[in-house]
């Protein structure tokens, strides 16, 4: 399988997936650009067909280029508007320093097709047991039609490195996401504002997220019966039609269990046989064991499958501990 990170660069600690190069926590937005290999521009360039030594241009259909390796990283229309790396980044470095927050990593996927960073907020709660939550902001910009620039409230809780977006829709008092901008408009001076604007919802996020939390370690599961029928909700697992029709259990829920009983930090206070401990035991394996490549495990947990099990996970998590 090949490989997704192109390049990648963070100060401060390893983080949590384990990639990346280490560098100074003092770089320019420039700096961090090439130190990350994000120092490349894209281009949209108009897709023709060949016949008989005769190319023909198609309407409307555009290939965005990459400009330093002359890869495709999508077809587009002519409506697509392209952000270029080193906008965004320089966007966001600024922003999180005016913000008091401190860039530290930054990096791409796919070849190139989302491009990524993430600020550490200064703000962070503790539960019973010294369980803390740490507080990111995550920058994902895609260079792939169908994709919109996002800005999203992400939590990371330190014990054991889990990730949680925020962006997640009912689950906590309809959250949103912080900034998202399609394709189909440009990064000018006023969408920029905009999203400065947006991004002051990252504290109210982090608010929302310490209340669930909360809740969540106070609240016990009371049986393995209770505990099942949870991992059951997130997997989508009907063990009712699966006993009658013979299938067997899907492998994930062992590794859920082992997370919960065994995981780290399924031993403090807050976790051990409470909500917020199963919650974290799909996060840790979605986060840690997913996949077979840590490039798309990072992927997968922040964009794909994983994301999505994530925050069905804190969805059901917290209906489920209300109904308590």
């Amino acid at each position: 399988m090949a490989a997704l990170i192109d390049t990648m660069a963070y100060s401060g600690e390893v983080p949590w997936h384990g990639l990346g190069r280490q560098i100074s926590p003092d770089l320019t937005p420039e700096e961090m650009l090439v130190a990350a290999g994000l120092d490349w521009k894209v281009r949209m360039v108009p897709l023709s067909v060949e016949f008989n030594g005769k190319y023909e241009n198609l309407d409307y259909t555009y290939a965005l280029q990459r400009m330093d390796n002359g890869r495709v990283l999508s077809v587009t229309s002519d409506k697509y508007k392209p952000v270029q790396n080193d906008d965004a980044m320089d966007f966001f470095c600024r922003f999180t320093k005016d913000g008091n927050m401190k860039m530290e990593t930054a990096g791409s996927l796919d070849n190139g097709k989302f491009i990524w960073a993430l600020a550490k907020i200064d703000a962070s709660f503790k539960l019973p047991g010294r369980d803390e939550m740490l507080a990111y902001l995550l920058l994902m910009q895609p260079h792939k039609l169908g994709h919109a620039m996002v800005i999203d409230f992400t939590g990371i809780r330190v014990v054991c490195w889990n990730t949680l977006n925020m962006a997640l829709g009912s689950s906590l008092r309809g959250s949103a996401r912080a900034f998202r901008m399609p394709h189909l408009q440009v990064f000018d001076k006023e969408m920029k504002e905009k999203a400065a604007i947006a991004l002051g919802l990252a504290t109210t996020q982090f608010s929302q997220l310490q209340e669930a939390a909360e809740m969540l370690s106070k609240v016990r599961i009371a049986n393995d019966n209770e505990l099942q029928a949870y991992f059951d909700q997130v997997e989508g697992f009907d063990r009712k039609y699966a006993e009658e029709h013979g299938d067997d259990e899907p492998r994930i829920m062992a590794k859920y269990r082992y997370a919960y009983d065994a995981g780290p930090g399924s031993n403090m206070q807050s976790a051990s046989g409470t909500y917020w401990g199963a919650l974290n035991s799909v996060t840790y394996v979605v986060d840690h064991h997913s996949g077979r490549m840590d490039d798309t495990r990072l992927k997968g947990a922040w964009l794909g499958a994983g994301a999505v099990r994530k925050r069905k996970a804190l969805e059901t998590a917290i209906t489920l501990a209300q109904a308590a």
